[in-house]
């Protein structure tokens, strides 16, 4: 908060300016079926939706961010995916689930932890679909895209990984 001084006609006045800036951005986030969600390595188990893949949740990361890390789990042979958004404090979308991410469905030791580079030889994520489910998703970007590994319909687990651009 900065206060600019004028005098003008024998009257002193100030002009306050107001700069309101967050170091925080939000996260939309959901999974079918079953999601385990890291921000640079610390487990966010304050995600009341983890296991309804119907509805999104929403939670606030710092805008410093480095990776986020997520399992997805698909509890039968049905559909799967990841799918959600990052906006920033003027409401613009920065991240979307899309081919940026990296997908493996293969558990390897450390692949949450901030510092974890070995995912740069997994595949980029496989687009499944975009974001029709507005009725559930109403806060998830239009861009967003379902993703899973190039084994769609497996049941086992996947593990997807973004790296930030530093916003």
């Amino acid at each position: 908060m900065n206060a600019t001084w004028y005098l003008q006609a024998g009257i002193l006045s100030a002009i306050l300016v107001i700069s309101i800036t967050t170091d925080t951005l939000k996260l939309i986030i959901t999974c079918d079926d079953h999601l385990t969600l890291y921000v640079d390595g610390v487990l966010q188990d304050n995600l009341p939706y983890k296991n309804k893949w119907n509805k999104a949740d929403t939670i606030d990361i710092p805008r410093t961010f480095s990776s986020l890390a997520a399992k997805c789990d698909n509890a039968n042979l049905g559909e799967n995916g990841l799918l959600g958004s990052l906006e920033n404090a003027k409401g613009e979308v920065v991240m979307v689930t899309d081919s940026t991410w990296r997908c493996t469905s293969t558990l390897i030791e450390g692949w949450h932890v901030k510092d974890f580079n070995r995912y740069l030889s997994w595949d980029e994520a496989t687009i499944k679909t975009r974001n029709i489910n507005r009725n559930y998703f109403g806060e998830i970007a239009d861009g967003a895209k379902w993703i899973w590994t190039d084994r769609l319909y497996e049941k086992n687990p996947i593990y997807c990984i973004y790296k930030s651009k530093y916003w």
